[in-house]
């Protein structure tokens, strides 16, 4: 009897550690409100619109128990209601006349011309025989810090480079592959190498980019640059690839 009491009281234990991510969501809705009252949904609606659906989709999650999920969706739905409100002041100073906007503030904003060969390319291939060949061409990846899928400086000046060379070349199209290091489960990595994908994306259509061209996929963790098990290499997997498609 005292051992079932006992397995009864580590069961409740346990399932009372399992972690719901209610800060997060609330968070997620006060920044969203913030948002909505700096009037980002008139000067930055496709910001807006994201935070909002990543907001719905995080309360379904949660319904749902799908508790690391709904982390995700909400951290997601904080960082373009974050986006939202910075480009919505950058937006007002502008018509305002009192200041510059950023480069991420406007929708399409002038960036200087690119030459082709520094769009590095992380791998090329030739399918096929000399008779018939398909070119399979890598955009420069970019890389993230741990356990995040903000977007660093560096990763934006490379997405601008991505952008002009999409707007020179208008009929191809293109998939976000997100990545993850090995640390966490294969659960959590795949929803974080799927949020990497999806700002990526999110900030290419800010730059003017159709998202109809941009596909996203996640591996997580499977797929490593790297295989070490050591900063070094859990650095060089937390990335995105861009995978050109004709």
């Amino acid at each position: 009897m005292k051992k079932l009491l006992l397995g009864i009281s580590i069961l409740i234990f346990v399932t009372g550690c399992v972690y719901k991510p209610y800060r997060e969501i609330d968070e997620a809705k006060a920044l969203l409100e913030e948002a909505k009252k700096a009037e980002a949904d008139i000067y930055a609606p496709d910001e807006f619109k994201s935070a909002s659906e990543f907001l719905e989709k995080a309360l379904d999650e949660m319904a749902k128990k799908e508790y690391i999920a709904a982390k995700a969706s909400a951290l997601s739905s904080k960082n373009f209601s974050q986006m939202a409100i910075e480009k919505t002041k950058a937006e007002k100073e502008k018509r305002a006349g009192k200041g510059k906007p950023s480069p991420e503030a406007v929708t399409a904003p002038v960036i200087q011309e690119t030459p082709p060969e520094e769009i590095k390319s992380t791998g090329e291939v030739a399918l096929g025989g000399e008779e018939e060949k398909e070119e399979v061409i890598l955009l420069e990846r970019i890389h993230f810090d741990f356990d995040d899928y903000s977007l660093r400086d560096d990763a934006k000046e490379i997405l601008k480079k991505h952008a002009q060379w999409l707007k020179e070349h208008p009929s191809v199209r293109l998939i976000i592959e997100g990545h993850c290091d090995e640390r966490g489960t294969s659960e959590y990595n795949l929803a974080l190498g799927q949020k990497r994908a999806e700002s990526a994306k999110a900030y290419l259509v800010q730059l003017g980019i159709d998202p109809s061209r941009i596909e996203t996929v996640s591996f997580g963790e499977e797929i490593p640059l790297d295989p070490g098990h050591n900063e070094s290499a859990w650095a060089k997997n937390r990335r995105a690839e861009f995978v050109v498609k004709k």
